[in-house]
C-alpha cells in the first residue's frame, strides 16, 4: 500500500507549520478565541486540511504545548547539572523567541478556568517546576535557606512568581526589562540566603 499524498498527507513538515502558526494565533488571541479557520488561513491551508492533521483543536493546543517543552527542553541539553543552569539557559533561550514567551504567559493565565485543556498541563508544570527547584534550593543551603520562615519550597514559588512576572512586563517593554540579568540576581539572592559558614565551636 503507497503511502497518502496530496494536500491532506500527514507530512511533518505540514504539522509543523500548523503548529507555528497555532502557536502565533493562541499567544495572541488565547485558545478560547482562536479557531480551526483561524489556523488554517495561517498556514494556508484548508480547515479541512487542519483537521486532518489534528482531529480536534484541545489536539493541536496540547501539540503546540509539547513542542513549546522540546524547545525549552533543548536549551537544558547543554546545561550543567545545576538547576539554575538549566533554568538560565532555558530562559534565555526563550527570549530569542519572543512569541513563545507570549504564548506561555497568555495560556497560563486562561488555563487556570479548571475547564480549559490545558489546566492539567500547567498544574502539572507548575507542581514540578517548584519540586525541581526547591529539591535544588534544599540541596546547596547548610541549613534551611537561612534564618527564615520560608522553606526552600516557599523561595521555589517565589522564584517561579518572580519568573512569570517579569516575562509579562518584558513583554511590554524589551527595551527596559532586563529579565535574564533580574533573574540571575534574584536567584544568586536566594542561593546566598542559604549558604553559611559551618558554626564554630
Amino acid at each position: 500500500m503507497t503511502a497518502q499524498r496530496g494536500p491532506y498527507s500527514k507530512t511533518p513538515e505540514v504539522r509543523a507549520r500548523i503548529i507555528e502558526a497555532a502557536s502565533g494565533i493562541f499567544a495572541a488571541s488565547g485558545y478560547r478565541g482562536t479557531t480551526m479557520k483561524d489556523v488554517a488561513a495561517a498556514c494556508g491551508l484548508t480547515a479541512k486540511g487542519v483537521s486532518h492533521h489534528f482531529s480536534s483543536k484541545d489536539e493541536l493546543l496540547m501539540a503546540v504545548l509539547a513542542d513549546r517543552d522540546i524547545q525549552a527542553g533543548r536549551a537544558a541539553e547543554g546545561a550543567s547539572d545545576g538547576a539554575p543552569d538549566i533554568l538560565f539557559d532555558a530562559l534565555a533561550e526563550s527570549l530569542r523567541k519572543p512569541r513563545l514567551v507570549e504564548l506561555y504567559s497568555v495560556l497560563s493565565a486562561e488555563a487556570i478556568a479548571p475547564d480549559h485543556p490545558a489546566h492539567a498541563y500547567y498544574e502539572e508544570r507548575y507542581a514540578r517546576i517548584r519540586a525541581e527547584l526547591s529539591l535544588y534550593l534544599e540541596t546547596i543551603a547548610s541549613k534551611p535557606l537561612g534564618d527564615t520562615e520560608l522553606s526552600a519550597v516557599d523561595f521555589a514559588t517565589l522564584l517561579v512568581g518572580v519568573i512569570d512576572g517579569l516575562q509579562i512586563q518584558w513583554l511590554y517593554d524589551e527595551q527596559s526589562v532586563d529579565l535574564e540579568r533580574l533573574v540571575r540576581a534574584f536567584v544568586r539572592r536566594l542561593i546566598a540566603s542559604g549558604s553559611h559558614e559551618p558554626t564554630r565551636s
